[in-house]
Parts: C-alpha cells; sequence; structure tokens
C-alpha cells in the first residue's frame, strides 16, 4: 500500500505540475496576441519635417510676405544704405537708431523680424562703420547696472566733499577746533531719498580727515557752535521733477486753510472739491493738498524722477551765510543714448487686399526711411513691393 500510495502520490505531482505548466504557456500566448493586436504599429519611415532653406516656398499658402520677402529686403537695404555717400566716406562711426516699422496691413504680424534682419546684415558688412541702439534687450540689466555704479561712486564724492571741507582755510586756519553741528538737510524734493544719512555719512568722514580741527556737536544739544553743516537736495532739470513729497504737503494745507476751502456740506466723506481732497478720520477734517491729489491720479509720481540727482552740501556761519558749499552728485539721469544718434532707421508696411469666390490677393509695400534727427529730412528712401494671389488663406503671426 505504500508503494502504491507513493506512486499514486508522485503521479498526482507530475499531473499537477504539467497542468500548470500549459497554463502557463497558453496565458502567456494569450497576453502577447492581445498587445500586438492592440498596440499602434511604430512608424519606421523618415520624419514628417521638411527641413526648407529660407528662402524656399513652404506651400503653405497665403498671400502675405514671405521669409525670401525679408531676406530680400535686408540684402538691398544692405547694399543700398552701405553705399550713401553720407555713410560710405564718413570718417567716424555712425550711430543708428530704429524706429518700429509701422504695420498698416490687415495682418498680425512681428514687424521687428524685418527690422533685426536687416540689423544682422547692416552689422555683418559694415565692419564697424555702424553701430546700433539697444531698445528693448538687455535694458532692465542696464538700469540695474548703471544704479549700482552710481552708487558706488557716491563714497568717492563724499570722500572729495569730505576733503574740500577738511582742508579748506576756515578748518586750517582756525586756531581752535572748530565747533560745527549737524542740521537736517532741507528741500527734500527727491522721494525715497535719505538727506540725512548722507549728511551722518559726511560728518564722519570730516571727522576722520580733519581730525583734532573739528568738533561735532551732538544732535539736538543747544551747545553753541562756530558753523552748521546742512545740505539739499536737487535736480539737475529745468523741468518740474514730478515727485510729490507728501509731509510737506500736509502741512502746507494745515499751515494755509484758507488756500484750501471745504463747502458748508459735511456730510460727504472722501471727496475732491476743486483742488482739495477732505478725508474724514474718526470724524476729523483733515485737509490735502494739491500734490497727494496728483499721486493718487498718477502713480508714476511715487517713484523718484529718472533725473541727475544732486545733493548740496554747505557749511553756514552765525549769521545763516554759507562759506563753504560742495555739490555731491548721487544718481546720474539713465539716458537711452540716443541723443548722439546720426541717423533714425524706420519704416511702414502696408497692403492693399481684396478677395472674391474663393480667392484672395494682396498688394504689399514695404517702405524704409533714414532720416536726419535734427534737420528731419530724409536721406534715404527705399521701397519693395510683392502682389501675391492665394485659394488658401492662412493665420500669420
Amino acid at each position: 500500500m505504500r508503494n502504491i500510495k507513493g506512486l499514486t502520490v508522485s503521479f498526482f505531482n507530475r499531473s499537477y505540475s504539467h497542468t500548470v505548466s500549459v497554463l502557463l504557456v497558453t496565458g502567456a500566448t494569450l497576453c502577447l496576441t492581445m498587445i500586438s493586436g492592440c498596440a499602434t504599429p511604430i512608424s519606421t519611415g523618415t520624419s514628417h519635417t521638411t527641413i526648407l532653406a529660407p528662402d524656399e516656398d513652404d506651400r503653405v499658402g497665403g498671400s502675405f510676405i514671405e521669409s525670401s520677402d525679408i531676406r530680400t529686403v535686408a540684402q538691398q537695404v544692405c547694399s543700398e544704405v552701405l553705399t550713401l555717400p553720407q555713410v560710405d566716406k564718413s570718417s567716424k562711426t555712425l550711430n543708428i537708431a530704429t524706429d518700429r516699422i509701422k504695420n498698416s496691413t490687415r495682418y498680425m504680424v512681428d514687424t521687428d523680424v524685418l527690422l533685426r534682419r536687416m540689423r544682422l546684415d547692416l552689422n555683418k558688412y559694415s565692419q564697424g562703420r555702424l553701430r546700433f541702439f539697444a531698445n528693448d534687450s538687455g535694458q532692465n540689466t542696464r538700469t540695474r547696472i548703471l544704479r549700482e555704479r552710481s552708487q558706488t561712486d557716491v563714497e568717492k564724492t563724499l570722500d572729495d566733499a569730505a576733503s574740500y571741507i577738511a582742508s579748506s582755510k576756515v578748518i586750517q586756519s582756525a586756531e581752535k577746533p572748530v565747533r560745527i553741528a549737524v542740521k537736517p538737510t532741507v528741500n527734500t524734493n527727491l522721494f525715497n531719498m535719505n538727506a540725512d544719512s548722507f549728511a551722518s555719512l559726511l560728518r564722519t568722514k570730516i571727522k576722520e580727515k580733519a581730525e583734532a580741527k573739528v568738533l561735532f556737536a551732538q544732535a539736538g544739544s543747544n551747545t553753541a557752535v562756530d558753523y552748521t553743516l546742512t545740505g539739499e537736495f536737487f535736480v539737475q532739470s529745468t523741468k518740474t521733477e514730478g515727485v510729490a513729497n507728501t509731509m510737506e504737503d500736509l502741512k502746507w494745507a494745515q499751515n494755509n486753510p484758507d488756500k484750501y476751502y471745504d463747502i458748508n456740506d459735511n456730510t460727504q466723506n472722501n471727496t475732491v472739491y476743486g483742488n482739495q481732497v477732505n478725508l474724514d478720520a474718526s470724524g476729523r477734517r483733515i485737509k490735502i493738498g494739491p500734490n497727494i491729489i496728483y499721486k493718487a491720479i498718477d502713480p508714476a509720481l511715487w517713484n523718484s524722477p529718472n533725473a541727475t540727482q544732486w545733493f548740496n552740501i554747505m557749511l553756514v556761519d552765525k549769521d545763516g551765510m554759507a562759506v563753504l558749499e560742495k555739490g555731491i552728485k548721487l544718481e546720474e539721469q539713465i539716458k537711452s543714448g540716443q541723443e548722439k544718434a546720426d541717423y533714425i532707421l524706420t519704416g511702414e508696411i502696408g497692403s492693399l487686399s481684396k478677395g472674391g469666390e474663393g480667392r484672395r490677393s494682396d498688394y504689399v509695400l514695404i517702405t524704409l526711411n533714414l532720416i536726419d534727427p535734427v534737420s528731419n529730412e530724409i536721406l534715404w528712401e527705399y521701397g519693395y513691393e510683392v502682389k501675391r494671389v492665394t485659394t488658401r488663406s492662412v493665420l500669420y503671426q
């Protein structure tokens, strides 16, 4: 019985193993069949993208200008501009300012493509005879660099001003230490500028250079002094700075109530009466002058003007007369540089379009001008025209 039982057990083990193997093979085959039936066949052909030369027809359609037109215009403009007497016979490098090319067509087109393509050829073939100004690219970084350089230069100008005062006859010829008080600066008409900080820095540098020749009084003390160190901000501009000083405006409005009058109706809050704004703050009527009104209308007035900013240092005697005076340039006006431009390159793209019976036609005229910025004369004018008809409309971007 044991042998038979053993044989029986062995038989059943072999049968079970064989059955499992058959099932596994069958299942794997079925899975592979299903996968191969559902999967997308892999394309082994060539790419669907065709590489064309910039001047080659893409056969997409459309009736507007093509890349070949852009390249043709750029090449012809380069050839004509470089042979102009004003350019060819010039003994100096000419600075060219560019203005955006006006798009007067029915299409939305990036006209800067044409301008950049012309500039590429002119820069390449002029061999340094022409220089262009950057209008958009890199301007934020340029502004940051110039302002950081101005801040770096401030320390040097403070040193120069301190040396000027410390080495003056007023200080050096005095028989005893000169006693100086520091007075808060006036005319702080430049927003976000701390005049008192500059005065404090200057006082420290004067003491370092003059040593025992000067003594500074503590701020707020009534000690008798020989001179007062003070100063003021000012802008090197003939135009209004465009910056409203809030505190000065509030003070002036409160000290001149007759200049800003209110109507008898006190029920209105936060209303504007002519040049005056009346704010209701906890039941009190606060008169506010025109500066704050302007700042509310134009947010740009909150920023410092883009102008050359100076800080004027004065050493004043007991009679209020300035015995020494020194100007410190704090920040240089950031200019585009185009004031040095010899010529202006600009132009326009215009078109005459029509359509009917499924056909569309566009006549396109590209004109370019070289202008003298002083006389406003057109020194050179270029024209390029093309006409195309299509039965397949496309979108230009």
